[in-house]
């Protein structure tokens, strides 16, 4: 049990009650909770104090700018001037300030980001580290991973997980930080012992209106922590020009073709990627189960980080490359005798898809076949760029559906074919139809890459979410 007296000096309330957890959804309120009404730009918490009340919330605390109050006998009601901006504080207080217990490695970029925490927990438990993770794909540890809603989770949701992976006995985690969790201050209240910043291209710019907006988000992120490890891509031109002039050089390592971490010779191999990785403590050549160069920049910025974290000389570490395992959903590989070699991607950026159908295009003999779509009241201005870069790379193209939301599956395939489609192509808006009509058309030597929704196993029509996975499609058509 918690006490509310330990974050008194953000409420000015002195109370030695003891509480369960902090809820910012009603709906999960269990009896003995805290229930914190933030008054937000799309919903007003204080709208659900009752139902909170009525599920046996022991507490309230709520925004008061505004003159706001509620009162009821029995409740411990609590008004705050400004709740929003100061719950991660607040959060982060209440459950004893779990990131300054551990090693915390928030991990930020356009692309990568999921695949290189996922490797950074990897390399940690090679050497019998326990790291946790906190991500698109889910929270917890290597394969026991639960679901999550958001890339970042809310900030009383952020500091409840960490402390639950302390108790778990996690020692680091490795965190993905979206450029909605910073700009939305989801992260306040987090203490980062280092950064890795993967990649950037264009996205969210329905959130970020500008891309230049949408950088220096995630810049700021990095800036913020200056002075800690911080891994860059210095093959990204942005990336690197953006933060070079300001970012502290003592602690920058950079992950590229001429980087402190340089990586040369990449080639596809039969089973994998080879590389060669040269630091100041010797160059080795390195073999990793995973497809794409891109997955070799993550892997290689992972390798740094964990380095780094441990002060370590990377030596100690160079054979845990040939164990990694890739993540669900990220070039995620399906083959049966006589079919084509099937992939599933997360990719759904104009990079990712390029990256993605390159990496494929180095592991295909014969045609590369494409399924890929764009998401419904999403960035628009994306969704022909996607189609270009998919078309550039691929030998046909199967457009479908990917999300629609609440818009037209039709207004969001006309908006792809404004792209330059120069490869054969199809629409089939119905995505298992579209995928048995890319397998059909492979031969052996061909592959297929179903891109844009990797981990995800639904699909958004309307309001609805429908249970929908890729893989469980491909593993159909494959008989595996």
């Amino acid at each position: 049990m918690n006490s509310l007296e330990s974050i008194k000096a953000f409420t000015g309330f002195d109370s030695k009650l003891k509480v369960g957890d902090l809820q910012s959804d009603s709906r999960k309120v269990v009896p003995g909770d805290v229930f914190v009404a933030v008054r937000g730009q799309i919903q007003d918490g204080r709208k659900y104090i009752d139902q909170s009340v009525e599920k046996g919330a022991a507490a309230v605390i709520y925004e008061n700018s505004d003159g706001f109050r509620y009162e009821k006998d029995g409740i411990v009601s609590i008004g705050v001037s400004d709740l929003e901006q100061k719950l991660p504080a607040i959060a982060s207080v209440f459950y004893g300030e779990p990131s300054r217990k551990i090693g915390l490695i928030g991990i930020t970029g356009t692309n990568g980001k999921s695949s290189t925490a996922y490797y950074v927990a990897q390399f940690f438990g090679y050497l019998g580290i326990k790291c946790g993770i906190v991500g698109t794909v889910g929270n917890g540890f290597v394969g026991d991973l639960r679901t999550s809603v958001n890339t970042t989770p809310g900030p009383v949701e952020i500091q409840r997980e960490l402390m639950r992976q302390i108790d778990s006995g996690a020692e680091y985690v490795a965190m993905e930080v979206s450029s909605h969790g910073i700009a939305q201050g989801r992260i306040n209240g987090l203490t980062f012992s280092s950064t890795v910043f993967t990649n950037i291209s264009r996205d969210h710019l329905d959130f970020h209106k500008t891309f230049d907006a949408y950088f220096n988000v995630k810049k700021g992120f990095i800036l913020a922590n200056n002075g800690k490890s911080a891994v860059i891509n210095s093959d990204d031109p942005v990336v690197f020009n953006g933060l070079m002039s300001e970012i502290n050089q003592d602690t920058l390592i950079t992950v590229g073709k001429t980087g402190k971490f340089r990586i040369t010779d990449i080639k596809a191999e039969k089973k994998g990627t080879s590389f060669r990785l040269k630091t100041e403590h010797g160059e080795n050549t390195v073999v990793v189960p995973l497809i794409g160069a891109f997955n070799v920049y993550n892997a290689v910025e992972a390798y740094a980080a964990v380095c780094a974290s441990l002060k370590i000389s990377d030596d100690r570490l160079i054979g845990a490359f040939s164990s990694l395992i890739p993540l669900k959903g990220r070039m995620e590989m399906f083959h049966a005798e006589s079919h084509p070699l099937c992939l599933v991607d997360y990719a759904h950026t104009p990079d990712g898809v390029e990256k993605a159908l390159a990496g494929a295009r180095e592991h295909t003999a014969g045609k590369l076949i494409c399924v890929v779509g764009c998401g419904g009241d999403r960035d628009t201005g994306k969704r022909p760029m996607m189609a270009t870069a998919a078309s550039a790379l691929s030998d046909y193209l199967i457009l479908t559906d990917d999300n629609p939301r609440t818009e037209d599956p039709e207004v969001i395939i006309r908006d792809m074919l404004k792209g330059n489609i120069t490869c054969g192509y199809e629409i089939i808006h119905d995505r298992e139809s579209a995928i048995r009509k890319a397998v059909s058309l492979a031969t052996p030597s061909d592959t297929v890459i179903v891109a844009g929704k990797g981990h995800e196993d639904y699909q958004i029509i309307g309001t609805e979410k429908r249970h929908f996975s890729d893989q469980e499609v491909l593993r159909n058509i494959l008989g595996i």
